[in-house]
């Protein structure tokens, strides 16, 4: 595979945005907003993906890693993989966009007993806790397969473990959005996954033979632009760093 420093792919970000540029915005806890620079007019393409060299694909992931990790499920590659990146620091040559995501999500994964508190008594809670016990004997497990080839000393922690699981949980897209991947297949758009939901929002992703194009309602200057995740009940948006009314 060639090899691309973070320089390149840090040019190649800046290219992703064909039409009308926005410009991301972090809020006072380091998440970031999307906002538009220029007026976008309806149906107005604004966002245009390649699918090469920026989308982050399960094959991508699975060859950085050792082989001891190969036979691990995709999203269980995916979370080694951005492990693996983040650890690398400026010599990934996705630091550029992992650079981007908070260390921190705050998603309900991430509340501590006196958050859970508040939970208690509601559908949420028994949610979070059969999720976050799933995911830890998932850590433990991932770990007695690749142990001797990543290890807890090198920074695979069960703390980055849960990072990199809500990286994706409220991050990834389908493969099939590229017209190919198995079922259940993720990918990683860089800047294409910092655009916060808005239920009913209306947003279009076209295939081209390139990658990906956006489109949808239009947004006055100085606006944020949103995407639109579907329907979501107030459980799954706690996974995926969204909020309902």
């Amino acid at each position: 595979m060639r090899r691309m420093t973070s320089h390149s792919f840090n040019y190649a970000l800046k290219k992703i945005i064909k039409i009308k540029p926005p410009q991301c915005i972090l809020d006072v806890q380091g998440c970031g907003s999307v906002y538009c620079s220029e007026d976008i007019a309806e149906d107005e393409v604004f966002l245009s993906v390649p699918s090469s060299p920026l989308v982050l694909t399960e094959a991508i992931a699975r060859d950085s890693l050792p082989p001891s990790a190969h036979a691990l499920d995709g999203r269980t590659v995916f979370i080694l993989f951005l492990i693996q990146q983040s650890l690398l620091k400026e010599k990934s040559f996705y630091h550029p966009y992992l650079d981007m995501i908070p260390e921190r999500i705050y998603t309900a994964l991430d509340f501590d007993e006196r958050d859970m508190e508040q939970l208690r008594g509601t559908n949420a809670f028994l949610v979070v806790q059969e999720r976050k016990s799933d995911l830890r004997q998932k850590y433990e497990k991932t770990m007695g397969i690749v142990g001797e080839d990543l290890r807890k000393e090198q920074g695979y922690t069960w703390e980055r473990f849960l990072w990199a699981e809500t990286v994706l949980s409220s991050r990834a897209f389908p493969a099939t959005l590229f017209g190919g991947g198995a079922e259940g297949e993720i990918v990683l758009i860089p800047l294409g996954d910092m655009l916060n939901h808005k239920g009913r929002q209306k947003l279009t992703w076209m295939k081209t033979p390139q990658g990906l194009e956006m489109s949808g309602s239009a947004v006055s200057k100085g606006n944020q632009v949103f995407n639109n995740y579907g329907p979501k009940s107030n459980e799954e948006c706690r996974h995926i760093s969204c909020s309902m009314p």
